[in-house]
């Protein structure tokens, strides 16, 4: 063990420390002089939050409605779609195994498959979830 290498060391982490209370001071009196200002960024930030959730639960309305996905002001929902493909692992490979396609079963390339083979042992299931976003350059009013 190289003892230089371990001393430099030593004396970066008590130099981060020392760094470090010293910010924690300077943090602490920036939040003491700007008490006002970060006050009320946070209580716009929760106002923002409040209204996205409203004008969220507005839109997903206005898509169930209309069916569009292109709300306005630029806001729009999109569909987020997952499919869940379950069957019986047995019952899997021994058809696998009975059309000489593996020795073993894999999972992952079995349910590459297995969408498309229509047996009745496999089970299809799609979940939906729309999520309606907003522009990140601001609303277009």
């Amino acid at each position: 063990m190289n003892k230089e290498k371990v001393k430099k060391l030593k004396a970066k982490i008590s130099d981060l420390e020392s760094y470090n209370n010293e910010f924690k001071k300077l943090q602490e009196e920036f939040d003491e002089n700007n008490s006002f200002i970060i006050e009320r960024l946070e209580a716009i930030k929760k106002d923002i939050e409040i209204l996205k959730d409203e004008v969220s639960i507005e839109a997903l309305a206005e898509y169930k409605k209309t069916g569009s996905k292109t709300i306005g002001f630029g806001i729009k929902v999109k569909t987020m779609t997952k499919k869940i493909i379950s069957y019986p692992m047995k019952t899997a490979f021994d058809w696998a195994k009975e059309k000489g396609l593996f020795l073993k079963l894999d999972e992952n390339e079995f349910k590459k498959v297995a969408e498309n083979l229509n047996l009745d042992f496999i089970t299809v299931t799609k979940t939906e979830n729309n999520i309606v976003t907003f522009p990140s350059k601001g609303l277009d009013i």
